[in-house]
């Protein structure tokens, strides 16, 4: 897939990170993605980047005068998370754990029917892992929610 099949998608993430062009490798190969775009500025600034996850397109770029109103991001903490729908969910939680992520929910069956995980990459992005693994009735998810406890 090219950069342009992304322009398909209604909404595309748009990370902006520290050394975008390693979190851009990293991710890759953490996450299974495929790199579609580099696009370098003359001072090495990655200014455009473009991977897929499955046929899901992430845009990523670096975090710099020049990209993005940096300033807003300084010290600023995402509120993201990006959802991967896996095969393995504890087999992607344990690859992303060894690749340098922090866990953040180890992997565990939840009550929509998912068997769930989080991790925070080192960017500060957090990524969540996810596979069906029963069927749940729709209406039965708002009577559980209600009887739980935060």
């Amino acid at each position: 897939m090219t950069d342009n099949q992304a322009n398909k998608q209604s909404v595309i993430a748009h990370l902006v990170c520290d050394n975008a062009a390693e979190a851009l490798s990293y991710y890759c190969e953490t996450f299974g993605g495929r790199e579609a775009m580099r696009l370098t500025d003359k001072q090495g600034h990655l200014a455009h980047g473009c991977f897929f996850i499955g046929d899901s397109a992430v845009f990523i770029c670096d975090d710099y005068a020049g990209c993005q109103d940096n300033q807003a991001l300084q010290n600023a903490v995402s509120r993201i998370t990006l959802h991967l729908n896996v095969e393995d969910v504890d087999a992607a939680f344990d690859k992303a754990v060894s690749a340098g992520c922090e866990p953040v929910m180890a992997p565990e069956d939840m009550f929509w029917g998912d068997r769930y995980a989080k991790v925070r990459d080192r960017w500060g992005h957090e990524w969540a892992m996810a596979r069906t693994v029963r069927e749940v009735d729709p209406a039965s998810l708002q009577d559980t929610l209600d009887k739980m406890t935060f």
